[in-house]
């Protein structure tokens, strides 16, 4: 949901646009002055903000500029709303950088379409930065790596890093700073600036860093440190310095190719007396101080320099007196009024009689690069945006599915079961198996993108194999019979395998379901074996169906995204055609390999090879257990029905529920954690049945969090009942204070058994 943030003092005017806005899907932030806009905006960090023009303290320009000059809001579409209509106003809004001019009385389809146009050309722009800053990071001639602190954890670096090193795109995760660094000056220098006992950037250092092969690369480096979504990022960029090493040494040696290397040169060059005075420069130089050599020479340098570039002069200069060559970064303004950064690398020169006499410097324009150092920053923080709102709307989209499927299909199944015999029993059943069919397609999609984030988790342990597929073959037997094909399983593999069970599982289920679609007559059989091929131990599961089969010009095909053999307005078979997809993601993640045997009309199998004992680390879901089963229990006498507390803000999920549990317990039930609260300290619950999603105030978490401080409360089932289902979802909630979770939409005996299971021993059959 888009945030918008409204600025304005009338009162009135604010909460009219506000509701206007919520009805249009907007989530809206208020603020009724400049000061309170300016903290929000910073805080929120809104999609667009609106905003007066005339308030108390700070006017609507002075906010606009202010904002302007936060590197964190700078982006933000800006809409000024007011009453002025003059000319001059208008275009002194516009040509301060505002997106709109809305003027009041406010045409609220006027405001929404201004609104629409805005965001959708920030979303563009979003896009824009992150190719723009994939370009200039890769294309960048100069070595460029993002670091860690502490650690010295390489991050990312550019393939102009990876050409300096002698190294591949994938040996960039075993980079730190104890294999690129050699022991110097620059390694003192980011383990001072590691620890915050520096300033947060540094002029350019020269170090030497370590090629794959062993030898060293003398660099010259400049850092800064740079924030990115909360996190301390150390930014490096290098330059490989072994050419200007080997024309310093050619300078020393001959005076005639010191005069020939210096006038040729790209790099600047120059000589300085002892007052900063210009005494020789070569073409390059004199480009970059933007004057011809007759009329830079005689010329003062710090002319050229504002007053932080003079103070740098100064401090280098003393050290060169002390005998040390220095480097460092200067802001050159040009006689025409153009900045050109530059680096500075200088050496003290001094008469026969060891008399200092000057400085020679060689200067190197680094302007483009400040530019795109500038722009990396930013279009990181866009780039990691990105990745943060799309996983955020993924997240919201299953919320929101599932939680109205919850109620579509339960009501569905209930009115099956309530029309027996009767002409809408037919219609029951659609809507049932519509809804099923919709919560499929959802479930597949989520699962596609998760597998694409690369953020699933593997959870490896031991579990028996036939007992997996016989657990499948239960689950999809109804479907078989309601097709007349058979399901079955033939032969016998008694033994455990090692593998991540839950993708185990997804993987049969979507191979199982692409079966029995495509088979109209015969059925499906599935075989399991143990082979031993090349010294490993393979599993091996032979899904065998009698369907439609494959001609083999298609087997590639059928694995790719939203693809199958019957495709466009006419294809005969329904389905997302992301089954098999999903199927060959897990297969690598499993380790292991999919084959396809198959011919048109002859029917297809789908071997499944894993490994035995798959070799990866026990993920984190092994470590976050459900919370043991609770200790206290509530005695029951006679017929009495445990007491359960049911959560949910949601009045539809409130009745399927209740009518659902009706006959297992007694249910009592609120709209939000605040009167839950009330009703846990002033009676006793067996069970508490906690929706995550309260809608305003607190949320099932924090409610669950107060609930487990309340004496007698400490391990009383609390289960969490959600349609957020994306990766760790459910270990966070059972970490959180829960003891059980089910997924939003639900059938009736999915929800009865895990109550029954979570009161057990409380009088529940």
């Amino acid at each position: 949901m888009k945030k918008i943030l409204i600025i304005e003092d009338d009162r009135i005017l604010m909460e009219t646009a506000a509701d206007f806005l919520r009805e249009e899907g907007y989530e809206v932030l208020k603020a009724f002055d400049g000061q309170a806009g300016i903290d929000e905006a910073k805080r929120a960090l809104p999609d667009l903000i609106l905003c007066d023009i005339y308030m108390p303290k700070f006017d609507g320009y002075q906010v606009f500029s202010i904002l302007q000059n936060d590197l964190s809001t700078s982006r933000i579409p800006f809409i000024f709303m007011t009453a002025k209509t003059e000319r001059e106003d208008i275009r002194y809004g516009m040509q301060l950088g505002a997106d709109d001019y809305i003027t009041k009385p406010l045409n609220f389809k006027e405001l929404l379409k201004s609104i629409q146009i805005r965001l959708e050309k920030f979303e563009k722009t979003i896009k824009r930065s992150e190719v723009k800053y994939h370009a200039l990071f890769e294309l960048a001639s100069d070595a460029i790596l993002l670091v860690k602190p502490h650690r010295g954890e390489v991050l990312d670096a550019n393939q102009a890093t990876l050409d300096m090193l002698g190294l591949d795109k994938e040996e960039i995760p075993d980079l730190n700073g104890h294999n690129i660094f050699a022991g110097d000056e620059f390694t003192k220098t980011i383990r001072l600036w590691d620890s915050g006992k520096t300033q947060d950037s540094f002029a350019l250092l020269e170090s030497k860093w370590i090629h794959k092969n062993g030898h060293q690369i003398p660099v010259q480096v400049s850092g800064k440190s740079i924030e990115i979504l909360g996190d301390r990022i150390f930014l490096i960029i290098a330059r490989n310095i072994s050419e200007i090493k080997a024309k310093e040494e050619a300078l020393r040696e001959s005076e005639e190719r010191y005069r020939d290397l210096v006038e040729n040169t790209g790099e600047g060059l120059g000589v300085v007396d002892t007052h900063e005075i210009f005494t020789y420069a070569n073409p390059a130089a004199c480009e970059i101080f933007g004057m011809g050599v007759d009329h830079l020479i005689g010329k003062c340098l710090t002319d050229f320099l504002n007053a932080k570039s003079i103070l740098e002069i100064q401090k280098q200069t003393e050290l060169r007196k002390q005998g040390e060559n220095s480097i460092y970064e200067l802001e050159v303004i040009r006689p025409d009024g153009d900045h050109r950064w530059i680096i500075v690398t200088a050496t003290a020169k001094y008469d026969k009689a060891g008399q200092l006499t000057g400085t020679f410097g060689i200067f190197r324009d680094i302007t483009i690069r400040k530019l795109y150092e500038e722009e990396l920053i930013v279009a990181k923080e866009k780039a990691e945006e990105s990745d943060r709102l799309k996983s955020s709307i993924l997240a919201n989209m299953s919320h929101e599915l599932r939680t109205p499927l919850n109620g579509i299909l339960g009501f569905a199944e209930i009115l099956k079961e309530e029309l027996r015999d009767t002409e809408y029993e037919s219609m029951a059943e659609n809507i049932h198996g519509s809804g099923l069919r919709l919560m499929s397609t959802l479930n597949s999609i989520i699962t596609l993108s998760q597998l694409e984030s690369g953020k699933i988790s593997i959870t490896v342990r031991e579990f028996d194999l036939m007992g997996g597929i016989n657990s499948l073959i239960r689950s999809f037997g109804q479907m078989a019979k309601e097709k007349k094909i058979y399901l079955k399983s033939e032969g016998d593999y008694p033994g455990k395998i090692y593998t991540d069970e839950h993708l185990f599982k997804q993987l049969l289920r979507q191979i199982i379901d692409n079966a029995i679609k495509f088979t109209d007559t015969g059925g499906i059989t599935i075989q399991s074996s143990k082979i031993t091929q090349s010294g490993k131990n393979w599993v091996v599961i032979n899904i065998t169906d009698t369907g439609i089969g494959i001609e083999k010009d298609y087997f590639d095909l059928i694995f790719q995204e939203f693809r199958q053999v019957s495709e466009g307005f006419g294809r005969k078979y329904q389905g997302s055609g992301i089954g098999l997809t999903i199927s060959k993601k897990i297969i690598d993640l499993l380790d292991g390999k999919i084959v396809l045997k198959s011919k048109s009309g002859k029917g297809s199998t789908f071997s499944i090879w894993l490994p035995e004992r798959l070799t990866i680390e026990v993920g984190v879901k092994d470590k976050l257990k459900a919370h043991s089963t609770p200790s206290v229990r509530i005695k029951q006498s006679g017929a009495d029905l445990p007491q359960v507390l049911l959560v949910e803000d949601n009045q539809v999920n409130r009745e399927l529920t209740e009518f659902f549990l009706k006959k297992i317990c007694n249910l009592e039930f609120v709209t939000d954690g605040e009167t839950a609260l009330e009703m846990v300290k002033t009676k006793s619950y067996d069970a508490i049945l906690m929706d995550i999603n309260l809608g305003v105030g607190m949320n099932g978490i924090e409610t669950t969090r107060f609930i487990r401080k309340i004496p007698g409360y400490e391990t009383i089932p609390i289960i969490a009942v959600t349609g957020y289902t994306m990766i760790d979802d459910k270990d966070k909630l059972l970490a959180e204070g829960c003891t059980h979770y089910i997924a939003k939409p639900f059938d009736r005996a999915a929800i009865q058994a895990l109550l029954k299971e979570a009161l057990s021993g409380k009088g529940v059959e």
